[in-house]
């Protein structure tokens, strides 16, 4: 009964097109393919629970050393073991000035504080759990294979981890992908908007933080394809505007991207986890929980708003793709619903809104649009 019930399955994936969509060169046999479905709950829970575990160690660390024990991967301060301890130097004042005296005590402590530290990011910390999933389905050759690619070296030599890479392969393996926008009536709206709040420098054709939500949108409903990822659904997750509903909180595990791969972001039963590559070790929000609720922040104009993929002074982000594992959300006609309603307007930037330190001190850059590098270990120095 159990060979002909993986038989049927399958013969049911072979038959969709997702099954060899061909979006990464990641070759997967067909035996990969039927075990990523009989173990899509297996991979999901596993990697949903090292969202939590993480999230936990990130507050309770937070709440005993008073800074973060996740620092960010591309802060140019934290990417040597000197530059981390200068760091911890200046959050501990009274450790800094006993080593300074060169007490041995107090340089012990400050080596024992940063080998406590581990480096994150948002794509690592996809990469990180995701992985653990794999693991635990004993589907670690076909791990393999996914990070051989996505890990691949660019042309200056460091590995590239772009998570749309990570979505392409996925979807190559069974993985749905959806489209997500909450508000398509407001494409040119926002793309004016984005153009605005982050110009071009002189002689540049794009700026990566853009979404580019109305020409984006073209290519997934002419050519069902979203900056190489085939696109599966959208209706789960378009014109919802501050309520995603229902059937996006199934899945126990999910791996989004925003503005083709500028942000990533897991998640688990419709609640976003996000790492931070380049924000302080003294900031708390280094990792962030919410809700998936992209307009439903105090940034957009909504007071006491909790949604994420959280935004920052510049960084809004507002469509990009979601894949999920098999057999949670059901296939949906690829038909446009209705349009959004209750939607937030947009809110003025306020004064004080939060930087990520990233992209905004470079806003020019060449063509064609470069997507979101952030280091990852054991790449990391």
């Amino acid at each position: 009964m159990k060979s002909f019930v993986l038989g049927f399955t399958l013969s049911l994936l072979l038959a969709s097109p997702a099954a060899f969509a061909g979006a990464s060169p990641v070759s997967f046999t067909e035996q990969e393919i039927a075990d990523n479905v009989t173990n899509a709950a297996l991979i999901s829970e596993t990697s949903a629970a090292c969202l939590n575990r993480t999230w936990a160690e990130h507050n309770d660390f937070f709440n005993k050393r008073k800074y973060s024990k996740f620092y960010g991967s591309r802060n140019p301060k934290y990417k040597t073991q000197e530059g981390r301890k200068a760091a911890l130097l200046k959050l501990l004042p009274e450790l800094a000035k006993k080593v300074r005296k060169g007490d041995a005590a107090a340089i012990a402590e400050l080596d024992m504080r940063e080998r406590e530290l581990e480096t994150t990011s948002c794509v690592g910390l996809a990469i990180k759990c995701l992985g653990q999933g794999f693991k635990a389905a004993n589907m670690n050759e076909t791990w393999s294979k996914i990070m051989t690619w996505v890990g691949r070296s660019g042309e200056d030599g460091v590995p590239l981890f772009y998570g749309t890479d990570l979505q392409k392969a996925l979807v190559d393996l069974g993985w749905k992908s959806l489209y997500w926008n909450p508000d398509l009536s407001q494409n040119d709206t926002w793309d004016e908007l984005e153009r605005a709040f982050n110009p071009l420098q002189e002689g540049k054709v794009w700026n990566p933080v853009w979404g580019g939500h109305t020409e984006r949108w073209n290519s997934v409903l002419k050519r069902k394809n979203y900056f190489g990822i085939p696109v599966h659904d959208i209706r789960t997750l378009v014109n919802f505007g501050i309520n995603s509903g229902s059937d996006f909180k199934k899945p126990p595990f999910f791996v989004g991207t925003a503005h083709a791969g500028y942000h990533v972001f897991p998640g688990f039963n419709g609640n976003v986890i996000e790492a931070h590559s380049m924000r302080d070790m003294s900031s708390r929000s280094n990792m962030e929980v919410g809700p998936f609720n992209p307009l439903y922040q105090p940034i957009n104009g909504v007071d006491n708003g909790n949604g994420a993929p959280r935004w920052t002074r510049s960084e809004h982000y507002r469509s990009g793709v979601i894949v999920v594992p098999p057999g949670y959300i059901e296939d949906k006609p690829f038909t446009v619903p209705g349009r959004a309603v209750n939607v937030p307007p947009n809110g003025t930037i306020p004064p004080d809104a939060p930087n990520d330190g990233g992209w905004d001190n470079n806003p020019g850059w060449n063509n064609p649009p470069p997507r979101r590098r952030d280091c990852f270990w054991p790449f990391c120095s």
